[in-house]
């Protein structure tokens, strides 16, 4: 597991543990020329309230792989816009691997 993946799976679970809500959402797009990603857990933007790692899909893949993610669902990307978005449950485990 990499540096970046363990740093947001701890913010998952502090934020997780303080709305006590699972719910993650990850959405990616262009906005304005530029690709954009946010996360979002509990109704929290991650990316306004913590300095998140510098993260992309590859990150809740490998997340998901190691089973702290579950995939709910998941948006066809937008031909255009390149619009995608993935909701998840997070799992918290013990530790860290």
């Amino acid at each position: 597991m990499s540096s970046s993946q363990k740093k947001l799976l701890a913010i998952f679970l502090e934020v997780s543990s303080a709305t006590k809500s699972d719910e993650l959402i990850y959405v990616s797009e262009w906005l304005f020329d530029w690709p954009g990603q946010s996360l979002e857990l509990g109704g929290v933007l991650l990316h306004k309230e913590y300095k998140l790692p510098d993260y992309n899909r590859k990150d809740l893949t490998a997340l998901e792989e190691l089973g702290y993610l579950l995939k709910e669902s998941e948006t066809t990307e937008d031909p255009v816009t390149l619009h995608k978005k993935i909701v998840y449950r997070f799992i918290p485990r013990q530790g860290l691997d």
